[in-house]
């Protein structure tokens, strides 16, 4: 802010030298908080972020440098604060001359003209009286002089795009909720789906597209609903790996995140070949080239450690992509012929032997393809900010994994229908070699288009999550400086070419295998497929989704009772199981193949019967005290006891009597029930006496929302009294939160707040 304003003006007395500290100090916050939003925009559209240990204490340290006026790590333009404005026009006081002063220091900072920016002018007031008024006063000339009169071209073309993202983000939640999972879902995979499907028949194809599609409604569902249910997601402490631990404990964790490594980076190995095939096709050049070419991107991104993808560039890509392939499906159109959709080659149908190898690839090629699942968490908190019943959230993924299953069953009915079942077979490439060469160059166009933008940014997203993996089973890093030879392992660039080696492996076999021709495109997503798709996106689905209607903080707005039924909870279960043991012992033929499959099936039976055994499926009580934004001096209190289906905050466990609000040491306490908890600055104490309840865990949880979305642990201690032994916690040590055991006996929970609070949040 020196730049903006000179020492005299900053230390100026009166009114004036008021103003402008207030309007330095505002600015400061308007541009933390849209760095803060941007973050979440990238957060929303990265696609696989898993265990992220230091993700809270990141947000944590966002939050303490708004709060202390200090900049963040993201440097916000012009056009990022007209793009959010909407959302940080709550900071904006009713001062029209602090919104004069800072309409001053925009002016002065960047360059602008007035139509570009109505989000602005609206969330600070310019086109008021008031605040024009008050410019006049303090700076001798009208608030217009703050625009200019023209912009270039560069910067026009800027502002077009700001527009367009600002649309975009701020699409209603069902409509965000449905395109990042659309977007996110339909990938590279749909290019190997016509080549497999043609081992078994076009029409039994589209069968198995449209009954594992709705299955994977059904998991896709089950994980909606699990980060629906969890606190820690629907405020940004946590990640998907947190979302295992939390339901899951530790060993649920560690084998989701092998599961999802191995996932990535077979599937890796599919879209190098796929890559160079395709590129090799177009070009003419050499395949060998495109495998080193990518690695060399892929290490640009990783010392940058991020794509910088945002919410709009990720709905703008998946668009192009899907738009692809609904104009590579009407150029193919007019290629169709009935007697290609005709063939049937099913095991035990007119004779014909079992094939292990065919089921491998068909079940594998299929499962690959619908796997959105991870998405869905990173853009969650997105959604749920803005409905937090999470209803839209829910019926925006059905809705999109619905329209995928529909989208995959017409890309195979029209390129298998003009390509004869005996070429597509044989292709090791993608499937858009050969439909370029039955449909003609134009395929090679929108095919290269789809590759880039398709194959080539997800390959990074994949890449991206191996890397980071990788880092987090390493020691914890320490600057280069303090290093030593006995310490390599902990100097941060050694850790940078340790967690890089798996895909400079990855590069370098698909080199070997391009320049002995023994590459496949199909073949790796049949492996993945197979083996880690069902464990990340079926039994782990299952798992989360059972503990969560047991542990959950929180009941949806709207959830399928249904889905947890046992009897589906098993069936769902089973299947996905049943494909892991299956291809240990009867699919696949070759050793290490049935070891790698056999050994995954020993370890999820093994974390399952650890997770029942050690009753970490027990119900739980959740009791929280939320200080809300926007709602004055109040808070919010709420009692979830998950071992009552259908409670409600009106029966008995907190009821008229249960609960005692002390809002001064020496007066009588205020008789309560869960629900609006006013005059909260000066609260000091709550007392809840619950009954006995079948729940054999307590979780307590006070803190404090904020309207970026992430909350902060409230200062408090926690006394659980049950029967004669009490125990004591100290909140703001544990981030919020603490979980404790119950015996089934009545019990108590005291939360006596610390004196000195945050001032409640401005309405």
């Amino acid at each position: 802010m020196t730049r903006l304003l000179s020492r005299e003006e900053l230390l100026e007395g009166g009114m004036a030298g008021r103003v402008n500290r207030q309007a330095s100090t505002l600015l400061a916050l308007i541009e933390n908080q849209t760095a803060y939003l941007m973050g979440e925009s990238r957060q929303a559209a990265a696609r696989y972020v898993t265990i992220q240990p230091d993700a809270a204490a990141s947000s944590q340290a966002f939050l303490a440098a708004m709060a202390q006026g200090r900049s963040v790590t993201l440097t916000p333009t012009i056009y990022d604060l007209e793009k959010y404005a909407s959302q940080w026009a709550i900071l904006a006081p009713e001062n029209p001359s602090v919104r004069a002063a800072v309409a001053h220091l925009l002016g002065r900072k960047y360059r602008f003209t007035r139509r570009v920016t109505p989000g602005l002018r609206s969330a600070l007031g310019l086109d008021g009286a008031a605040a024009q008024q008050a410019y006049q006063a303090l700076y001798g000339q009208p608030l217009a002089t703050i625009y200019r009169a023209r912009l270039n071209v560069r910067e026009r073309l800027r502002w077009f795009w700001t527009r367009l993202a600002a649309r975009l983000e701020n699409l209603s939640p069902f409509w965000t909720a449905f395109s990042l999972t659309l977007t996110e879902t339909v990938g590279a995979g749909i290019l190997a789906l016509p080549i497999t499907l043609a081992l078994i028949g076009p029409m039994a194809g589209m069968v198995v597209l449209l009954v594992l599609g709705l299955v994977n409604v059904l998991t896709l569902a089950a994980v909606t609903e699990a980060i629906t249910r969890n606190g820690n997601f629907r405020y940004g402490l946590t990640y998907f790996g947190r979302l295992v631990t939390d339901f899951l404990g530790g060993s649920g964790a560690w084998l989701f995140a092998i599961g999802l490594l191995g996932m990535q980076t077979v599937a890796l190995f599919a879209y190098y070949t796929g890559i160079a095939t395709t590129m090799a096709s177009v070009t003419g050049l050499p395949s060998v080239i495109w495998p080193l070419l990518l690695f060399v991107i892929t290490l640009f991104v990783l010392r940058q450690k991020t794509l910088g993808a945002t919410v709009a560039s990720a709905l703008v890509a998946g668009a192009i992509n899907l738009a692809t392939i609904v104009i590579l499906s009407l150029l193919a159109l007019p290629y169709v012929r009935l007697e290609n959709l005709h063939g049937l080659n099913l095991p035990f149908v007119s004779g014909r032997p079992f094939d292990p190898g065919l089921i491998e690839l068909v079940f594998g090629a299929v499962l690959i393809s619908y796997a959105g699942h991870t998405s869905v968490g990173n853009m969650a908190k997105t959604v749920l900010r803005r409905d937090p019943s999470g209803r839209t959230l829910l019926w925006g993924n059905v809705a999109a994994m619905l329209t995928v299953t529909a989208l995959y069953m017409l890309w195979v009915f029209v390129v298998n229908g003009a390509i004869p079942a005996s070429i597509l077979a044989s292709e090791r490439g993608t499937a858009l070699i050969p439909l370029a060469a039955m449909v003609g160059r134009s395929v090679d166009l929108f095919g290269v288009v789809f590759v880039l933008l398709g194959m080539g940014v997800a390959s990074l997203h994949f890449s991206l999550g191996v890397f980071n993996q990788v880092r987090e089973w390493l020691p914890a890093s320490v600057p280069a400086a303090s290093s030593s030879k006995r310490n390599l392992l902990h100097n941060r660039v050694v850790q940078f070419w340790l967690a890089t080696m798996p895909l400079l492996l990855i590069c370098l076999i698909n080199l070997w295998l391009l320049y002995t021709g023994r590459e496949s495109f199909s073949r790796p997503l049949g492996l993945v497929g197979a083996l880690a798709v069902p464990l990340v996106t079926g039994v782990f689905p299952v798992l989360l989704f059972v503990g969560s209607r047991r542990k959950g903080d929180y009941t949806p707005g709207t959830y399928w009772r249904w889905l947890g039924n046992p009897v589906v909870v098993t069936l769902l279960y089973t299947l996905f199981f049943a494909s892991l043991v299956l291809h240990g012992l009867v699919i696949w033929q070759n050793p290490v193949e049935r070891t790698f499959a056999l050994v995954t099936s020993l370890m999820v039976a093994g974390v399952t019967l650890m997770v029942a055994v050690r009753g970490i499926f027990r119900p739980r009580v959740v009791v929280e005290l939320r200080q809300l934004p926007g709602r004055g001096d109040h808070a919010l209190l709420t009692v979830e006891d998950n071992s009552r289906r259908g409670a409600k905050s009106s029966d008995p466990l907190t009821g008229p009597g249960g609960i005692e609000a002390h809002y001064d040491p020496t007066g009588q306490p205020i008789q309560t029930v869960a629900g609006e908890v006013p005059n909260f600055s000066r609260l000091v104490r709550l007392t809840l006496r619950l009954p006995a309840t079948r729940a054999r865990e307590l979780k307590v949880w006070a803190h404090q929302a904020h309207v970026t979305g992430d909350s902060t642990a409230l200062p408090a201690h926690v006394t659980v009294g049950q029967g004669e032994q009490t125990a004591q916690y100290d909140l703001a040590r544990s981030g919020g939160q603490v979980v404790t055991p119950l015996k089934g006996e009545p019990f108590q929970i005291e939360i006596t707040l610390a004196p000195q609070r945050d001032t409640p949040p401005r309405e």
